[in-house]
């Protein structure tokens, strides 16, 4: 018997498993601009938290970056766009998948990943 040794970038993800997923929007606004009638959020930074949660005890990942004021982030705040743009990199092993339970209003929004095929070795 052979000893095979997994990637580094693998977590060990099985076809049907559920990925949960969260995404947190901070936006810089300072106390004063908080009384405006009209806030526009594209005056401020916004700071985003993703965090994916993994089952059978494979543990988490968490990301977080910030995006300039004038800026927007390219997936418009949506989780579900996120994950469509972003899972080839944050979730390398995973060839298909269905969204399911998405939360995609506001500023914490969820999203569950039920993973439908993994990539050939």
């Amino acid at each position: 018997m052979t000893n095979v040794e997994k990637s580094e970038n693998k977590i060990g993800f099985e076809v049907g498993d559920v990925i949960e997923v969260s995404m947190k929007i901070e936006y810089d606004i300072p106390a004063e601009d908080e009384e405006k009638s009209v806030i526009d959020l594209s005056d401020y930074d916004a700071k985003y938290e993703i965090h994916y949660s993994y089952p059978r005890d494979l543990g988490f990942s968490f990301l977080d970056f910030k995006v300039d004021a004038g800026y927007s982030a390219d997936f418009g705040d949506d989780i579900e766009q996120y994950i469509e743009e972003s899972i080839e990199q944050d979730l390398e092993e995973i060839s298909e998948y269905e969204l399911v339970d998405v939360d995609n209003r506001g500023e914490y929004q969820t999203a569950r990943i039920r993973v439908k095929a993994l990539k050939e070795n």
